[in-house]
């Protein structure tokens, strides 16, 4: 061999073993001359040729990094939600296979069911499978980052991974998501604006979107200076089960009826789900929606425009993030060379309808 072809072998049989994995920074030119004892001119030489043979990159003032290995495509795409027929869902799965299907290609689609062990079976399968690319939806609930390990793994062996509707915000994964937070900034301040000023919050306290939902709307209302109180901040952990939101909400009324207290004007829920829930509650302790009870949810589902619900909404863009997050990741696959990482952040939308009483205007009459 020549003395770069000596080079070029080394570095290939330390990435074959492992010893370097994609996205590892190799020795520099120095070091390599020093280990390899050659030239200058065969390390460059070796690293060209590498580079043009697409197993590593070398980025100006930085170094040389590996590359994850040239895969086939096999015009495929994993794609992991929560639930897949229930909800905003199905339109989400939409927006994804629109795009992919202009592109000719192939969705499969699975479900986590909001449990991280199945989240993790199923990634593991679709990795086996060889897609070329996966979407998912983490059933991340704000504390434990279940998985990351498993989807760092995953695009260094080169497929691509997107994140929609949720992230985890301490790592570099692609993601689009709602800006919650800010939703929820934006349903307690159209309460406020209608004069409401003693509200509660109803969210689910293990999904990470509906915890910022619920941060989004403590923090307005505390700016304000009329906090929400403990006991009208009510949390459920069982996602789907309607019979612990009612269980919560019921203990929650009875408790301000035995001490004698006012129950709140006016309540955000994180989704629309739990505000109907919230009526029918909200009826057995004698508060009439919308005279007695105002309401803002979220995702402005198909349930908040039912015959006399008419419910003001925070817009769920459902379609729209399954077609963003599939274009990005098929860019991410067209261009493996690209290393950017980015959390898209749609604002949030009020769709205003009929749930909201204007207290202030009424007490003026």
């Amino acid at each position: 061999m020549t003395k770069y072809q000596q080079v070029q072998e080394w570095i290939t049989d330390a990435i074959r073993t492992g010893r370097f994995r994609a996205g590892d920074l190799l020795p520099s030119e120095n070091e390599l001359c020093t280990i390899l004892e050659v030239g200058r001119n065969s390390v460059r030489t070796a690293l060209n040729n590498l580079s043009h043979d697409g197993i590593v990159e070398t980025r100006k003032g930085i170094g040389t990094f590996c590359l994850p290995p040239r895969r086939s495509k096999t015009m495929t795409i994993g794609f992991v939600c929560l639930y897949s027929q229930e909800y905003i869902f199905p339109r989400v799965v939409q927006g994804s296979n629109q795009v992919l299907s202009r592109a000719d290609y192939h969705l499969v689609l699975s479900e986590s069911r909001r449990d991280t062990t199945t989240e993790r079976d199923v990634l593991q399968k679709l990795w086996k499978r060889d897609v070329d690319g996966i979407i998912l939806q983490p059933a991340y609930n704000g504390s434990d980052a279940m998985n990351v390990d498993l989807l760092r793994d995953i695009e260094l062996s080169g497929v691509p991974v997107i994140l929609i509707d949720n992230f985890y915000p301490n790592e570099s994964f692609n993601a689009v998501v709602m800006n919650d937070r800010a939703g929820g900034r934006l349903a307690a301040s159209h309460l406020w604006r209608n004069g409401h000023r003693n509200i509660g919050i109803v969210y689910h306290r293990t999904y990470y979107p509906k915890i910022l939902r619920m941060q989004g709307a403590r923090d307005y209302m505390r700016e304000t200076g009329h906090a929400v109180r403990d006991n009208w901040i009510i949390g459920f952990d069982r996602m789907g089960n309607l019979e612990e939101v009612k269980r919560r909400l019921r203990d929650a009324f009875e408790n301000e009826s035995r001490h004698g207290r006012q129950y709140p004007s006016a309540f955000v829920c994180t989704n629309d789900q739990e505000a109907i829930e919230l009526i029918g509650v909200a009826k057995d302790f004698g508060l009439h929606y919308p005279q007695d009870l105002s309401i803002v949810s979220f995702d402005n589902s198909t349930l908040a425009s039912l015959p006399n619900l008419s419910l003001t909404s925070i817009n769920h863009p459902s379609l729209y993030m399954g077609e963003r997050a599939t274009d990005i990741l098929l860019d991410k696959i067209a261009h493996p060379e690209v290393r950017t990482s980015t959390v898209t952040m749609i604002d949030p939308e009020l769709v205003e309808r009929n749930s909201v009483t204007n207290i202030t205007a009424i007490a003026a009459k």
